[in-house]
């Protein structure tokens, strides 16, 4: 079955699935088609027969017919405001423009490994706000006016980046505010930071690596440190003379049924108060002022 979409033709079409108001959502190619999107030309994915292939559809759309996915049939140059980016697989906004740029989209698994995803991708040099980059980037993540959002590498990916902190060797990956201003890092080693509570050791010993959207370090808007991960122990003193000792949680290692590892929890702070989550159900709130 053929479909005809504003985008142009999928050919040959199977596991075809619609919106509630029968509108189209995806559907699997079989044959060569081609749609023309905001980014160029791209050729859908329509041989599957790959072990490392993804069985997942040649395009996607919104119940207004917009595209949200494209899986392409081999790695395609894409033009984008930090330089020429090859993807596998990316998503649309609704206005058409891209939001997330995969550079491969390998099945992981018995038949593929992550090594192997791995040892596929090419070092990319990108024209990034914090400098020019090059490394084995997994994802760019786009603000649909086109700005760089946050960049994902590869795992065992290491690159200095310029911080307010100097150059800080970052792992998992780099996120922007929309003024292209540094939101925040995933530090690749234990970083010692000045905060409301004294000096900390920010590092994230168990960080979720997905994207580098949001990191265990961040910055606000005016260049400002104001978040951080740690999983030390912390001695508080109040202008009223009491004291309060903030230990983290502490669970078993993945590595050994009988050796503790504490628990990272986060620190962030503003202004006026100082937020600690991770140790309580709750976020536990103290005044800046009452701190000593």
């Amino acid at each position: 079955m053929d479909i005809t979409t504003k985008y142009g033709i999928l050919t040959d079409c199977k596991e075809i699935t619609y919106h509630k108001d029968g509108s189209l959502a995806s559907a699997f190619a079989h044959k060569p088609s081609v749609i023309s999107t905001s980014v160029g030309n791209l050729s859908l994915a329509h041989d599957f027969s790959s072990p490392r292939r993804k069985y997942i559809p040649s395009a996607k759309f919104n119940p207004d017919g917009s595209l949200l996915a494209a899986n392409l049939a081999q790695q395609t140059k894409i033009k984008t405001t930090v330089g020429d980016f090859y993807c596998e697989y990316l998503t649309f906004y609704p206005s058409g423009t891209p939001c997330r740029l995969f550079h491969l989209n390998g099945k992981l698994g018995g038949y593929w490994s992550e090594q192997q995803e791995t040892a596929l991708a090419k070092i990319t040099e990108s024209n990034l706000p914090c400098g020019i980059i090059k490394a084995k980037i997994m994802t760019l993540h786009f603000y649909e006016t086109g700005e760089i959002a946050s960049v994902t590498f590869f795992p065992g990916t290491l690159l200095p980046v310029k911080t307010s902190y100097g150059l800080i060797k970052t792992r998992i990956g780099i996120s922007f505010y929309q003024s292209g201003s540094l939101k925040s890092i995933e530090p690749a080693a234990p970083v010692r930071i000045k905060t409301p509570l004294g000096s900390i050791s920010a590092f994230d010993t168990e960080p979720l690596g997905v994207t580098g959207d949001l990191n265990s370090l961040v910055w606000n808007q005016t260049g400002q440190l104001c978040s951080c991960k740690t999983t030390d122990a912390l001695s508080l003193s109040f202008t009223n003379g009491n004291s309060e000792k903030i230990n983290p949680l502490h669970k078993l290692s993945l590595c050994s049924d009988d050796t503790m590892v504490n628990i990272p929890y986060t620190i962030s702070w503003n202004n006026d108060n100082v937020y600690i989550e991770g140790i309580d159900s709750e976020r536990v709130v103290y005044d800046r002022m009452e701190l000593t």
